[in-house]
């Protein structure tokens, strides 16, 4: 029961991180906390019609302009984007090659490692998910990215340490996450459920 909780949580973390890409800066919430920015204009063009064909589920169209973007500018967002859509459509080793390649590039944009901490976590790689959350939780200067490994970090203390400490603990550090627009009913219920089912 508690692997399928997981798995929820993560499909709906999945699709409440959607990034929205503005002229000169790309954010997720809040967009002061993302520092990385699409230079080349035809780059970001491209990008921004991707986006409009992902959000329409025509993954082969938006993957064809990605790539054309990427080859205006080398950019960590872009490989992002890439790599969700191939979360998207269960690839998630071929999402995973995408976001390592954006980390190569930039190691501080911070969605590309919650992305592939998604992506180890659907396929059970639970070294690997915890590696990437206490490199981030260490090296990581924003608040908002740091709660958010500390909510997976949470997330992997309750399904598969299963040990309430710890969670608890993980969840306290990650409490900003409740008074956000995009992640306050998860935070909520989880926080709820892993509160009752550690004093039971």
């Amino acid at each position: 029961m508690k692997e399928l909780f997981i798995i929820l949580i993560c499909c709906i973390f999945f699709s409440c991180h959607q990034d929205k890409a503005t002229k000169k800066i790309t954010s997720y919430n809040p967009s002061s906390e993302i520092e990385q920015v699409i230079y080349n204009d035809t780059a970001y063009v491209l990008y921004s019609r991707a986006k409009e064909y992902s959000e329409k589920l025509e993954y082969d169209s938006a993957k064809v302009l990605l790539q054309a973007s990427l080859q205006k500018e080398k950019n960590p967002i872009i490989y992002n984007e890439l790599g969700i859509i191939e979360a998207a459509l269960n690839n998630c080793d071929k999402a995973i090659e995408y976001y390592h390649e954006g980390i190569a590039l930039d190691s501080l944009y911070w969605p590309s490692s919650i992305n592939l901490v998604r992506c180890y976590l659907k396929q059970n790689n639970i070294s690997k998910s915890r590696g990437v959350l206490i490199k981030m939780i260490e090296d990581c200067k924003s608040e908002y990215w740091t709660a958010n490994a500390y909510m997976y970090l949470a997330l992997i203390q309750y399904n598969f340490d299963r040990n309430c400490n710890t969670t608890m603990r993980s969840l306290e550090k990650a409490k900003i996450l409740k008074d956000d627009s995009v992640l306050s009913k998860q935070y909520t219920d989880f926080y709820v459920k892993a509160r009752t089912d550690c004093s039971n």
